[in-house]
């Protein structure tokens, strides 16, 4: 997904040259600003507040756009439809031409701002959403490739779920953002009191088939994988200090990595990123 930030902010600039306004004072006051300039103003203020947004996070761009719409469009079109609606019949065509202008500057932003909306929710609509799926561990003596459904009477084996099931190989079977190892199911043999702890074992697993918990896929940034993003980084970079990163420690997942760690605990989660890429 391309980034959406930069795209809004140039859109957002063509807003603000195309506000309308005729270089006439509308105001009494020699120092107030024209009409167009405090809309300009304005947008100005929502560029700011979109810059410090995630680059191809779409949703918190959205809470924005649709802020600035409900409280610097519509509040104060219906503000001003209320003024004139409140006012002597003899008033109101002096009036409607005193803030012709400030509504026209309202209605040409609220069109600008509602194509934005409207062609960011058609981009999040396309975005390819997580599969819900169960992890398994392969079935013992067994060649199975990669996230691959299991047989049926390995399936059997575990408490029954409506959730797909996919097994994964023991070297890959951990979460790719945090590094814990996933739970298995109880087998289908053991007494099952309830049903506690059945919404451990649900997973989420992205487009490129790397597994997330539920946790970690709220960090993501626009279902973007990390994992995919760090090989990329590794096989491509010529800098130097990409030659050993600092990554998560492959041993047990409470310990620490530190740079006084022996290259093993380096190389490992280096090969650990190789599996899970295929």
């Amino acid at each position: 997904m391309q980034p959406v930030i930069p795209k809004l902010l140039g859109q957002i600039q063509d807003l603000r040259q195309g506000l309308p306004h005729n270089e006439r004072v509308v105001a009494m006051r020699q120092k107030t600003l024209h009409n167009y300039q405090r809309m300009d103003i304005q947008l100005q203020g929502l560029e700011e507040e979109l810059r410090g947004l995630p680059e191809r996070q779409i949703d918190p761009a959205l809470e924005k756009l649709k802020d600035f719409r409900t409280w610097n469009l519509d509040y104060r079109m219906n503000r001003l439809a209320g003024r004139i609606g409140r006012t002597p019949s003899w008033f109101k065509r002096p009036l409607k031409r005193w803030y012709r202008e400030r509504m026209e500057i309202l209605e040409f932003a609220m069109n600008g701002i509602l194509g934005m909306v409207k062609e960011l929710e058609g981009e999040k609509n396309q975005i390819p959403q997580p599969l819900v799926v169960r992890y398994l561990p392969p079935p013992p003596a067994s060649d199975i490739s990669f996230n691959s459904s299991p047989p049926p009477d390995w399936l059997a084996m575990f408490v029954p779920s409506e959730v797909p099931s996919i097994c994964i190989e023991d070297y890959n079977a951990c979460c790719n953002i945090c590094c814990e190892d996933f739970e298995p199911p109880r087998l289908n043999e053991e007494d099952q009191e309830d049903d506690e702890d059945l919404h451990l074992y649900i997973l989420f697993q992205l487009p490129c088939q790397h597994v997330l918990h539920e946790k970690c896929l709220k960090d993501l940034d626009g279902n973007i994988c990390p994992t995919d993003l760090l090989v990329q980084v590794l096989l491509f970079s010529n800098d130097p200090s990409h030659s050993r990163p600092c990554l998560p420690h492959a041993g047990p997942r409470s310990s620490s990595f530190n740079d006084n760690d022996d290259d093993d605990h380096t190389i490992a989660p280096i090969k650990r990123l190789a599996c899970t890429t295929r």
